[in-house]
């Protein structure tokens, strides 16, 4: 074959291309004018992207959240806007909630993962029992130390 624009030889790359191809690698022009100054190239026709029938990726892309789901991170949104607007803003208005409510959506909403809940902090450890000997003798700490008694 000759180059279509200076007539000149071209390399035939096809039988590369085919090992390249077997390889997993990408491919090289078919036809490449030998002339560096005409730089003429035919490239091999591209494939279809391969389409997986099983995977996450299968099929058009659905949506992202249900209405349900909405509709549940909302109503979850406005419960923590309540809470926390009236604890550090008493005199709050419902549309100052309502704008915290909206912002804290938006953020549960941008976010591919949710929201991570807290941990719970550990309860606090139980008050030990005082025993009654030394409850007895907390009453008793008014008396003389010798009091000749012999404990």
């Amino acid at each position: 074959m000759d180059c279509p624009n200076c007539s000149g030889p071209v390399y035939d790359n096809r039988q590369q291309n085919e090992t390249r191809r077997a390889e997993g690698k990408k491919p090289m022009p078919e036809f490449k004018c030998k002339d560096a100054d005409c730089a003429w190239v035919k490239w091999p026709p591209r494939e279809p992207k391969a389409v997986s029938k099983t995977g996450p990726n299968s099929g058009p892309p659905g949506p992202k959240w249900t209405w349900g789901q909405i509709n549940a991170w909302y109503g979850t949104s406005l419960k923590v806007a309540v809470k926390h607007v009236k604890e550090n803003v008493p005199d709050a208005r419902a549309e100052d909630i309502v704008a915290a409510a909206a912002t804290i959506f938006i953020g549960v909403m941008r976010d591919s993962h949710g929201v991570k809940v807290a941990p719970k902090p550990p309860p606090p450890e139980p008050k030990k029992p005082v025993l009654e000997r030394e409850a007895m003798a907390d009453e008793h700490d008014d008396y003389p130390e010798d009091d000749d008694l012999p404990f």
